[in-house]
């Protein structure tokens, strides 16, 4: 089953908090000041990267599909939300940057785009989001690493064997049934094996939506397991081949509007 800090909202929104504190706004703040800065995070959870950037004077606008994350959120934020520096909404990720006007300074899109089918549409409506001179934030697990599958969601522990989702589609369904998972665990684990992303794909998809990689980072341990699991945050030295994926827990981007 899941661990339990994934069922402890304010916990997983103080692993946001501190994830974006210790890592991801030191690969943003090369490329710009966060003062008066405008910043949308797609798939925002409980908001806690969102709030990080307010303490640095940005304002921003959050989006998720879950109703009660937002609910959450605007629980945890209501002073900010009150006060307009933040704003949150219930909504789908396409529909809403389809019909979004605004531009942004940085737009966050943080293990949200391994979950979607439609990457390049997805990648398109963010890069029309970016303001002149904005950056696009994309984290995300790749595929052939220890759970790119996701599996530490699993209910039962031979569901939770790292690699197991590498296995060819057919035999890792039956290894789960096996296992005893079923209901909507399995359908959720099941519906990612046709949509992971690896690091080389991503890096593809930027070049045909003519988005230029301004950072990579790859980490062996990633950031977000400091808090999770009291881990240290240890990179993989860069240049390294990508067909290391299957070491990287995390794949972190900057990109922007093709130079």
């Amino acid at each position: 089953m899941p661990l339990p800090f994934h069922n402890n909202r304010h916990r997983k929104m103080l692993q946001q908090r501190q994830v974006c504190g210790d890592a991801i706004l030191p690969v943003l703040l090369p490329f710009m000041p966060m003062k008066g800065r405008r910043v949308l995070e797609l798939g925002c959870g409980e908001a806690g990267v969102l709030d990080r950037f307010l303490d640095e004077g940005a304002t921003g606008v959050g989006i998720d599909l879950s109703q009660s994350k937002i609910e959450w959120a605007q629980k945890f934020f209501a002073d900010k939300v009150e006060d307009g520096r933040m704003q949150l909404d219930v909504a789908d990720i396409f529909q809403w940057t389809a019909s979004c006007k605004e531009k942004f300074d940085i737009v966050i899109l943080k293990d949200v785009i391994e979950h979607v089918s439609a990457k390049r549409v997805l990648m398109t409506l963010c890069k029309s989001l970016l303001a002149d001179g904005g950056v696009l934030f994309v984290g995300f697990p790749p595929w052939s690493m220890p759970f790119g599958g996701h599996q530490q969601m699993a209910d039962t522990i031979p569901g939770k064997c790292p690699w197991m989702h590498l296995l060819p589609p057919a035999i890792y369904e039956k290894w789960l049934r096996i296992a005893g998972e079923k209901g909507e665990r399995l359908e959720g684990l099941l519906e990612l094996p046709p949509i992971g992303l690896s690091t080389r794909d991503f890096e593809k998809l930027c070049r045909n939506c003519e988005l230029t990689v301004l950072d990579r980072r790859l980490w062996l341990i990633n950031p977000i397991y400091r808090s999770k699991f009291n881990l240290p945050s240890i990179p993989l030295p860069l240049p390294i081949p990508l067909r290391f994926d299957i070491l990287t827990t995390a794949a972190w981007y900057v990109v922007t509007d093709s130079l």
